[in-house]
């Protein structure tokens, strides 16, 4: 790990943001970088999280202004910037944040989930700051809240946990899985298009139903996605228990496997799908989310619609 850690202070962006500090400010890499590099996760770095204690504000302007990128204010009361630069040649962004809590210590503990949860020194050389054993958890392939307060915090966590844990390949604990059925109703004070980038993160992954299943267990699926819940109790002599909302979830399954199994399946036309498959209308989800979302909504209307005959 050590050597990993070596060589994303060596990245080109991550050089690029430990220049613009000043000498009275302190930083740290915190989010996505870290808990990419824990999980092994191989690919350029163009997305950095810093945690920045002295003015967020001001090291976001220092750095824009080096660097000749755009500084874009996300958040002006929590000190929350975003600068997008070049860095390598590529386009990356670095999102800086004031440190809550007075400490690196208190703001580790304000986050999420444990994996997300590590700090490295970016201002001064220093050891990986892991004060919930994230690199412990990331090894054992699990997802565990930091606390329950997360989920009160930003109830957004609920359903950021099953997205982090589909596309991360990370099992949610049961504590958390708990915490997150628990909370699941606060997910409607969140904004729509949080929501939406959440879900259509899980309709990406290959095994997605597998994701819906584990999100309705816990209640979620149906807390964003109201009108599924009355499909739960339609055509149950047809389809068993779960009644259209297990036909929606089986259709789901079926796409998942078609996607995987395009050449054996139609080998034919196997190469064409895979093409129109790759397109990306209305964010990075694409097509192929979108094709899920399809199936798990196709008989949305069923409940309402349904006649009993004889």
């Amino acid at each position: 790990m050590d050597g990993r850690l070596k060589g994303l202070l060596s990245e080109p962006l991550t050089r690029t943001a430990a220049a613009a500090l000043d000498p009275s400010e302190d930083a740290w890499v915190v989010g996505g970088a870290l808990r990419d590099l824990a999980l092994g996760r191989p690919g350029p770095l163009v997305d950095l999280d810093l945690a920045v204690r002295g003015s967020a504000a001001g090291y976001a302007k220092r750095l824009a202004r080096r660097a000749k990128g755009t500084h874009v204010v996300l958040d002006a009361g929590q000190d929350i910037h975003r600068v997008v630069l070049k860095a390598g040649g590529v386009t990356a962004q670095v999102d800086a944040a004031g440190v809550q809590g007075g400490s690196i210590a208190a703001d580790l503990a304000r986050r999420d989930f444990t994996v997300d949860a590590m700090a490295l020194p970016l201002s001064a050389p220093g050891p990986l700051l892991d004060p919930f054993l994230g690199l412990a958890d990331a090894a054992a392939g699990i997802l565990r809240a930091v606390s329950e307060k997360a989920f009160s915090d930003d109830p957004l966590r609920a359903l950021r946990a099953f997205r982090i844990g589909a596309q991360c390949r990370l099992e949610p604990e049961a504590k958390t899985l708990l915490w997150a059925k628990r909370h699941r109703a606060l997910l409607a004070s969140c904004a729509a298009e949080r929501v939406r980038a959440e879900v259509m993160g899980v309709l990406f992954v290959p095994d997605s139903a597998a994701w819906l299943r584990r999100m309705d267990g816990a209640g979620v699926l149906t807390q964003v996605l109201p009108e599924l819940e009355a499909s739960r109790r339609c055509a149950l002599v047809y389809y068993g228990k779960g009644g259209v909302l297990r036909h929606a979830l089986d259709t789901v399954e079926r796409l998942d496997f078609l996607a995987a199994s395009l050449e054996r399946v139609w080998p034919a036309h196997a190469a064409g799908v895979r093409a129109a498959l790759a397109g990306a209308p209305g964010g990075a989800a694409g097509h192929p989310a979108l094709l899920r979302l399809g199936g798990l909504l196709h008989d949305v209307s069923k409940p309402e619609t349904a006649k009993r005959q004889g």
